[in-house]
Parts: structure tokens; sequence; C-alpha cells
């Protein structure tokens, strides 16, 4: 299981003010039903911790 602190660590890495402006930029929200683009990216890290990704 993924280490909630690490998760949170690298969830600080992301500029949210950044990740803000390129929602609203692109309107990736325009047609959100239920979770907004943050919510989405973060569901997406946490789905796929590094262990997972490690090359063979």
């Amino acid at each position: 299981m993924v280490n909630i602190k690490v998760f949170s660590q690298i969830l600080s890495l992301i500029d949210r003010e950044h990740f803000n402006f390129l929602v609203r930029k692109h309107n990736s929200d325009k047609h959100q039903k239920g979770i907004n683009s943050w919510t989405h990216l973060v569901s997406m890290l946490f789905r796929y911790p590094p262990y997972e990704l490690q090359v063979s």
C-alpha cells in the first residue's frame, strides 16, 4: 500500500496554481460531473503508485 505521507509529498510537488491555470485555459472542467480535474489527477496518481510503474 502507498504510504500516505509520501503520496502527499508527491502531490506537493505539483504547483496547484499552475494546474488551476491550465484547467481554466483548456476549460477542462466544463462538462465535469461529480469530480473536478484535481480530484481526477489525484485519484489517477493514487491508483498507480511508483512500485507499479517500475520497468522490468
